[in-house]
């Protein structure tokens, strides 16, 4: 990183940002709040951390900056950004399905009718719904991820805009910041690991970095928006794809290690498609020059 500045800030973000979900979150605790309840309290806390950053640095908000472009080429961005999440859901169950793992029917009602199985139509038209409802509460996180980092990120990691190591050194930092931000509701709440609880985080870090690296591609190449549609969408999926397998929470295709395992193939197919057209892109200009 070759911006002082922009790393100052985003260390001050990072340490502000903890801060606050750990006091919110065992504040919530001590009230009994339940946890799907208290995700929704917490997930605006990245978004009023930028804010106060800013404010505190610049005396201004520059939120509105931070999320520019919302959309690019939106007849493909909508669909793209849904359908991510449902294809990593498919490569967990294929690989289960290799290893000898029985692969449960998924469209049941989770958390409350387990043994209901929903016809097909829905089951689509209800995640579907789900998902663009969830959009408004990940806006809360993705402001900050895909927004104030991401534009942070760039200033700070210029010196490697458009080679190789952008989109991992980008990817790291942010999926290690996000895994950070969830530490307090997995150690209070068990979130995403009922069973395994703090354990989870050395599948849920790699997992975030992942996940980080299709957004970060996504984010490039079509705006803001589809990556929060992408967030709502694995949320929504989640329940789902928790029981679509017998598996316990570390191992499961919703945040464990066939999760981890479909998001890094994801990752690496959209990392190498994004890294061929930045090439053509750079040498296009040479060729034209020749002409």
């Amino acid at each position: 990183m070759n911006n002082r500045r922009e790393v100052l800030e985003l260390i001050t973000y990072t340490a502000l940002c903890y801060t606050a979900i750990t006091a919110l979150v065992h504040l919530l605790k001590t009230m009994n709040v339940d946890p799907q309840q208290a995700m929704i309290a917490v997930s605006y806390v990245p978004t009023a951390s930028a804010t106060a950053v800013d404010l505190v640095v610049k005396r201004r908000v520059e939120i509105w900056k931070y999320v520019k472009p919302l959309i690019k080429k939106p007849q493909l961005a909508i669909p793209t950004s849904l359908a991510i999440p449902w294809i990593t859901w498919a490569i967990a169950l294929a690989v289960a399905t290799a290893l000898g793992v029985d692969v449960r029917g998924p469209l049941v009602e989770p958390l409350h009718e387990p043994s209901k199985v929903l016809d097909t139509a829905t089951f689509i038209a209800t995640t579907l719904s789900a998902s663009l409802l969830n959009t408004a509460v990940v806006i809360g996180e993705e402001v900050a991820w895909r927004g104030y980092m991401y534009v942070k990120l760039r200033r700070a990691l210029s010196k490697y805009r458009e080679t190789p190591l952008e989109t991992p050194l980008h990817s790291t930092v942010v999926g290690a910041i996000w895994s950070l931000w969830h530490t307090p509701m997995i150690l209070n709440y068990r979130l995403n690991y009922p069973t395994t609880g703090a354990t989870g985080l050395l599948v849920q870090t790699p997992l975030m970095i992942a996940v980080s690296t299709v957004m970060k591609v996504l984010r490039d190449e079509m705006g803001f928006l589809p990556c929060a549609l992408v967030h709502a969408t694995y949320n929504t999926l989640a329940p789902y794809m928790y029981l679509s397998t017998p598996l316990p929470d570390i191992h499961s295709p919703s945040t464990g290690t066939l999760a981890l395992t479909a998001w890094t193939a994801t990752a690496a197919i959209t990392h190498t498609v994004h890294r061929a057209k930045t090439r053509r892109k750079q040498h296009k200009p040479q060729r034209e020059n020749r002409k």
